[in-house]
């Protein structure tokens, strides 16, 4: 999984650097940062464990969640909705 991840950061940054859109930019800075943040638990401690449980503070919020996960969703909601209604349709 950390080559996997590694891999697709990479790819992803590329196109991040390609990309003149700034929705664009911040999908993929999103799911980047989620990616990253996931291979650093990874690396660090052998699996994921950023988790936050928040049903303490927030009692009707009972879900316990992710943060690079949320991130990731997050970044590919946005990607998702710029490229099926802001992206431009390509004239040759």
């Amino acid at each position: 999984l950390v080559g996997f991840t590694s891999l697709v950061s990479v790819i992803f940054i590329g196109w991040l650097l390609k990309t003149p859109r700034l929705f664009t930019r911040l999908s993929l800075a999103f799911v980047i940062a989620g990616a990253i943040g996931n291979l650093i638990d990874r690396i660090y401690y052998g699996a994921v464990v950023d988790f936050i449980d928040v049903s303490g503070f927030l009692p009707f919020f009972p879900w316990v969640f992710n943060i690079a996960d949320a991130s990731i969703s997050i970044g590919a909601v946005l990607l998702l909705l710029d490229q099926f209604f802001f992206a431009k349709p390509q004239t040759d």
